[in-house]
């Protein structure tokens, strides 16, 4: 298995504070190349689930988007999120909501840290993600711990694959 799970945490806070999930997980992916997947926000709607529309509207001097969004569409749900994003090459990505009709506040927070891999000698990554949040809606509170955990772990996968995905075609390349 090229990644396994390590921890997951979840706390919940009072209603005017919201909800707190962290994942964190070992993947078998450079920390640059997950990154970099996790930046380009205007190709979520290729591989994140649910995603049918993502676009940058701003960068910063090195190519970095600093404002972005997307728009998500499952069932009924039909909601479009723009989000400040601040990036730190192959270290963190912050992303907070400027959009507040169904959030009071929603936060995603990815931490990257190298790990060698003991077996192959290969760079892995750590990655932390925490997700905060609070609906405006407090029934959407009540019932979205039931999906949060399952949430961040599709998210996560959706990424990890795609990291994969990339790395496979860059050796084909190479070859």
């Amino acid at each position: 298995m090229l990644a396994q799970r390590m921890a997951i945490r979840r706390t919940f806070f009072s209603a005017t504070k919201g909800n707190k999930h962290r994942l964190t997980k070992r993947v078998a992916v450079s920390p640059l190349l997950l990154f970099e997947v996790v930046s380009d926000v205007a190709r979520y709607n290729e591989f994140v689930p649910f995603v049918t529309r993502s676009f940058v509207d701003a960068r910063n001097e090195q190519g970095l988007p600093t404002q972005g969004g997307f728009r998500v569409g499952w069932k009924d749900f039909d909601e479009e999120f723009v989000c400040r994003l601040s990036c730190v090459k192959d270290k963190s990505i912050v992303a907070e909501s400027l959009t507040e009709l169904l959030f009071t506040h929603l936060r995603n927070d990815w931490q990257f840290r190298p790990v060698k891999s003991r077996l192959e000698g290969t760079l892995h990554t750590v990655v932390d993600f925490t997700l905060l949040f609070l609906f405006r809606n407090p029934l959407y509170n009540s019932v979205s711990s039931m999906f949060q955990e399952r949430v961040s772990q599709i998210m996560i996968d959706a990424f990890e694959k795609r990291a994969r995905e990339l790395e496979d075609r860059q050796k084909q390349v190479e070859e």
